[in-house]
């Protein structure tokens, strides 16, 4: 189960802040600030006077989700995520993210009838793309800040607080950090959407790129493309912490056929970049695209001059390049199932705050292949991705012997004021920590949920705790394929013998998008029934409903019937067990006979499942040979001994 988010970006690879015409990443602005601003409080805005700053200290750093973050701004504690960098703009995602401030303050528009966000069903609602922008002066060591106000929601509408202008963080202390080496065996792989290459091109659409080093600061390399059936192409390469550019100029792909390097616009420059984007120390993302083209001679519009133009042979608007390491030992992505070892005393409920808190629940684990890492994306049944930039980054330590689980948001009860929040066993923001047993189950000592409550009324309430928690990963079965179905006890009523074991072969077919089994009971029965019987995979992959009424044998005028254990047409179940079999509903086999229109008893399946554990072999025992007979007590009463252990030896005459 894994899937492709690209909203998220992540940076470890990080630079050196040097003076340039333009930002070329985040990191050029990491290091402290000083925020200065005129601010015009209201009379709603006196109270909030020793909370909202216009002269203090503010830092931007590093962020394990998105580019960077911005603490301080105005005053707040809270961080605000910049979602990327443009030339000198400085683009900050969702800058309330959700509350800026811990009393429930609000960033808004300059005129202050509305935060950043979108306003929906009568409330101020998250919008992950809603984003403000701010501008850097790198030679002065400034960012500008649009005008802005800040506003509290009383009853759903914005209320005007204060009003922010001349807005500006001035660099004060700058942060070096140094390049990291990239040298290394690394893969591109195009992206797999319709359009990311060119449809029916003969050349790869993943091959091999090596960069040797060829300077010793970590920024300048050469790039070597190992494209199948073509000569390798070594290209000049750079490298400043976050964009690896990569030269060509007239290079050929093949001199041949005279098929060279071209930008994603296919012009017919014969110098540019191929360009990758860092999003962590083993991943880049395809930044510019690039084609592969040729050049060809013909008339031009007016059909009175010979014109250049181009012919593209490939191109690749995205995919990613991937360092050669290897992959990790334990795939955590999965659905995990989450029980208490006595629910009675392990559950404790104070405030359900309109929730059902169950003993037992789900959550579920999505790897971020961009930028390879975990998050818990789904728990309780609430979907917390929006809500916490990507979801619970989910972390598991190098050994694979403990996991540590953030805490943050779970739902949104009032309009950006209240929220259920996930916290550690002392309702901390600390995170929690889980053991990983033996078995692969894993322990976690306790956790708690808790309304959070912003505005004039800041604080937090216990919702619901829970101890003695033991999480196991469920169980994934791949329906489709050969599998083996037994039965405990197969009784049959017309005399035939019927297999207590026989495979089952599900197939998928694409025509139909549908799941058909095309062998059952020792027959083939796709042919018999229009291409197979009918299997219903549930959503979850976790059950399965076959159709009855189907045939599972025989040839004209009489077939074998599949029938459910009353000799009806309701689907046999197939449930998927904690232990990874899977039980099978009883099933009746009946005989039909289309001329007479009669219909006769099969045969009767009992006990039946996939994979169940092989009863033990109880050993063949023979009486021909020698024996130890044991006693436990002998009690003599002729004062002589006897042994309390001997052989006995049988012949056979």
């Amino acid at each position: 189960m894994k899937k492709n988010y690209f909203v998220l970006v992540c940076l470890v690879l990080v630079m050196a802040v040097s003076a340039k015409a333009q930002i070329n990443s985040v990191v050029d602005l990491f290091g402290k600030y000083r925020f200065t601003a005129d601010v015009e409080f209201t009379a709603a805005g006196e109270a909030y006077k020793q909370i909202l700053s216009n002269d203090c200290e503010a830092v931007i750093e590093a962020d394990d989700v998105q580019e960077g973050r911005i603490i301080g701004f105005a005053g707040s504690q809270v961080k605000q995520n910049v979602q990327s960098v443009d030339g000198n703009n400085i683009n900050i995602i969702n800058p309330n993210n959700p509350v800026l401030w811990d009393n429930g303050l609000l960033l808004a528009n300059e005129n202050g009838d509305h935060p950043y966000g979108v306003f929906e069903e009568g409330e101020w609602k998250v919008d992950i793309y809603n984003s403000a922008v701010y501008t850097y002066d790198l030679t002065a060591k400034v960012i500008s800040v649009p005008n802005f106000t800040v506003v509290k929601l009383e009853n759903g509408a914005p209320v005007l607080v204060a009003k922010y202008t001349n807005v500006k963080m001035t660099l004060t202390e700058a942060v070096e950090v140094e390049v990291v080496d990239i040298s290394g065996e690394w893969n591109f792989k195009a992206g797999s959407s319709t359009y990311s290459t060119m449809e029916g091109s003969v050349i790869p659409t993943e091959f091999p790129v090596t960069l040797e080093k060829t300077a010793d600061n970590n920024m300048a390399y050469n790039a070597t493309f190992a494209i199948e059936g073509y000569e390798p192409v070594v290209l000049p390469a750079t490298f400043d912490g976050n964009i690896l550019s990569i030269a060509y100029d007239s290079t050929y792909l093949d001199p041949v056929n005279e098929v060279r390097f071209g930008d994603m616009n296919a012009t017919k420059g014969k110098k540019g970049n191929v360009e990758f984007k860092a999003q962590s120390e083993t991943v880049f993302s395809l930044h510019s695209g690039f084609t592969f083209l040729v050049d060809s001679l013909g008339k031009n519009k007016a059909e009175d001059a010979d014109s250049i133009y181009v012919i593209r042979k490939q191109w690749y608007m995205d995919g990613t390049l991937k360092s050669k390491v290897d992959a990790p030992t334990v795939d955590w992505s999965g659905v995990y199932n989450v029980s208490l070892k006595n629910a009675d005393q392990d559950l404790y409920i104070k405030d359900a705050a309109g929730f059902e808190w169950p003993a037992e629940f789900q959550f579920e684990v999505t790897y971020y292949e961009a930028i390879e890492k975990y998050f818990i994306t789904k728990i309780f049944g609430l979907d917390v991705v929006n809500l916490n930039n990507g979801g619970l980054p989910f972390v598991p330590a190098e050994d694979g012997k403990s996991v540590e689980i953030s805490t943050g948001l779970l739902y949104t009860v009032e309009s950006q004021v209240k929220y259920l929040a996930l916290r550690d066993m002392n309702r901390s923001t600390n995170a929690i920590k889980a053991t990983v047993n033996e078995d692969g189950t894993m322990s976690v000592s306790a956790l708690s949920i808790v309304t959070v409550t912003y505005g004039e009324n800041a604080g937090e309430s216990l919702n619901a705790s829970y101890s003695n928690l033991n999480v196991a990963k469920r169980k994934e079965f791949n329906w489709v394929g050969t599998h083996t179905i037994s039965a405990k006890t197969v009784t049959a009523y017309d005399g035939q013998e019927y297999p207590a074991s026989f495979d089952m072969t599900v197939i998928y077919n694409d025509d139909y998008d549908m799941y058909f089994v095309t062998s059952f009971v020792g027959n083939e029965v796709g042919a018999l029934n229009n291409g197979g019987i009918v299997l219903t995979i549930a959503d979850d992959g976790q059950s399965a409903k076959l159709n009855c009424g189907s045939y599972v044998g025989g040839k004209y005028p009489e077939y074998l019937i599949l029938r459910d254990m009353n000799g009806g047409n309701e689907a046999i179940n197939f449930v998927l067990n904690a232990d990874g079999t899977i039980t099978v509903d009883n099933f009746f086999v009946q005989h039909m006979n289309y001329e007479t229109n009669k219909t006769n008893p099969g045969a009767l399946y009992e006990g039946v499942s996939i994979g169940e554990a092989a009863e033990p072999e109880v050993p063949e025992f023979s009486w021909v040979g020698t024996h130890t007979i044991n006693a436990k007590t002998v009690t003599t009463y002729d004062g002589q001994e006897y042994p309390a252990s001997f052989d006995m030896t049988v012949i056979y005459n």
